[in-house]
């Protein structure tokens, strides 16, 4: 089995700003899912229903918090509701839904199959092509093996294929506290372009939850998503270009380590990062700016070498954020002091949309076209959360403070359950409370749980050109 050498970024605020402390939720192992022997009345995950254009809040239907005003019934039409099923794509601002089917294949006959609604304990959001879905008793095939559990799939949003993550050969459960803690994601860090493979912090931590974690791929190689390690040292920030080329500069050092994916050579630079930002990547290329003339430059490898080409670009004092913390969605950037920035690619300009906000949190988020950020009117983590979001459709800039919740728990646990709508929730531990902030309505809901409740927007690639 080939085994890729990559190396990813992680932002520094993501490896040692997470408040839970343990690292709960970082290890992995399959424990108390035995292999099962082929029984003919075992069915095997393998499908479920494709995230679609504006149906792309994945939730449970009896969750009423985000209601339904109406649902399709017509199996003629583009998304059909049967009014049972368990799951359902909802489509926030019409209030229209699309049923989520399962499908599997008889261990007997082959035959694929619709099943019963399986139990959904999280999705995670990755990329425009992937979510990762946490299964809870579910029957799933590897190398011709039945396994029955809890195990963690990734769906491929296009298809609705779904497959294990697979570690020493054996299918896995991946539990986290906060998506964040582990999942690297475009809904959380825009710092990797490469969305064929996917990446998460991963180990067995040490007491105080950082040792022993260190960055993982998995890639999918014969119908399941493997795991192997990229790197022990997580001590540095990375980014990573569409080819799998990996940048990482190790943290308060003057230097930038360039790792080929196609040959595995690793290339080591001595870099004054005293008169430039850190790197950062836009349109899928790797750019930096010196601080003294603004002046914005392409880096690039040419054999053995770093090559710098200046550009023509104006940033008008553009700085990148120095943990990177930065989700992008078209030519947008938000960072996590909620700075928003526009790049024009016609006039090749940089403009600053959204100046910094005191007191902000430790990263932005984002959905299909809005960017959040989360500050707060005094630096303190008991206080009151407030969220900016930036529509990148009509540039629209609106601010609402939650009017319960601790700032602290948005920082730590924040999801996106659509382009008008985040969520943050306490520690999930016993009975917590979710947090649901319509920033449309300027309404917040709070919901009493014992479990964490299965929403989530899943982001797919853009339709139409811009």
């Amino acid at each position: 089995m080939k085994r890729c050498i990559l190396a990813l970024s992680i932002a520094s605020a993501l490896l040692v700003g997470c408040g839970s402390g343990s690292g709960s939720g970082s290890g992995s192992g399959s424990g108390s899912n035995p292999e099962t022997t082929p029984q003919k009345d075992i069915k095997t995950i393998s499908k479920m229903s494709a995230v679609q254009a504006d149906f792309q809040t994945f939730k449970q239907r009896r969750h009423q918090l985000t209601p339904l005003q109406r649902a399709i019934k017509s199996a003629e039409a583009e998304h059909y509701d049967n009014g049972e099923s368990a799951y359902v794509y909802a489509n926030t601002e019409t209030g229209e839904v699309d049923s989520v089917i399962f499908e599997g294949k008889d261990a007997e006959s082959g035959e694929i199959t619709p099943l019963p609604d399986p139990t959904i304990l999280n999705v995670v959001d990755l990329n425009s092509k992937y979510s990762a879905i946490n299964f809870d008793n579910v029957a799933i095939e590897l190398d011709g093996k039945n396994y029955q559990g809890r195990y963690t799939l990734i769906q491929d949003k296009e298809s609705g294929s779904l497959y294990p993550l697979v570690e020493n050969a054996q299918p896995i459960y991946k539990q986290v506290v906060a998506e964040h803690e582990a999942w690297i994601t475009s809904a959380r860090f825009s710092h990797t372009t490469d969305d064929s493979r996917i990446y998460f912090r991963h180990g067995e931590p040490s007491q105080d939850g950082t040792q022993g974690l260190s960055l993982h791929v998995a890639e999918l190689n014969e119908g399941a998503f493997v795991i192997s390690k990229i790197f022990d040292d997580y001590h540095r920030n990375n980014w990573v270009l569409p080819n799998g080329d990996v940048i990482s500069r190790p943290w308060h050092s003057d230097t930038l380590i360039w790792l080929e994916k196609t040959s595995g050579n690793e290339h080591t630079f001595t870099f004054s990062f005293n008169d430039f930002t850190n790197p950062f990547i836009f349109e899928n290329k790797l750019y930096i700016v010196n601080t003294t003339s603004d002046e914005m430059i392409e880096l690039s490898l040419n054999d053995d070498a770093l090559v710098q080409t200046p550009t023509a670009w104006v940033t008008n004092g553009y700085r990148t954020d120095a943990n990177n913390n930065t989700v992008r969605r078209s030519n947008y950037e938000m960072q996590a002091n909620c700075a928003v920035y526009k790049f024009d690619k016609q006039t090749e300009t940089i403009t600053q949309l959204q100046a910094p906000i005191n007191n902000n949190g430790f990263a932005p988020a984002a959905g299909q076209h809005s960017l959040y950020c989360l500050h707060s009117a005094i630096d303190d983590n008991e206080v009151l959360p407030s969220f900016t979001r930036f529509d990148i459709r009509n540039e629209a800039i609106n601010t609402v403070e939650a009017t319960s919740g601790r700032k602290l728990d948005a920082n730590e646990r924040m999801v996106v359950v659509s382009d008008q709508e985040i969520m943050f929730y306490g520690f999930p531990q016993g009975q917590f409370t979710e947090y649901y902030v319509n920033l449309e309505t300027n309404v917040t809901t709070e919901k009493e749980t014992n479990s964490i409740s299965v929403i989530k927007m899943q982001t797919i690639a853009e339709q139409t050109a811009e």
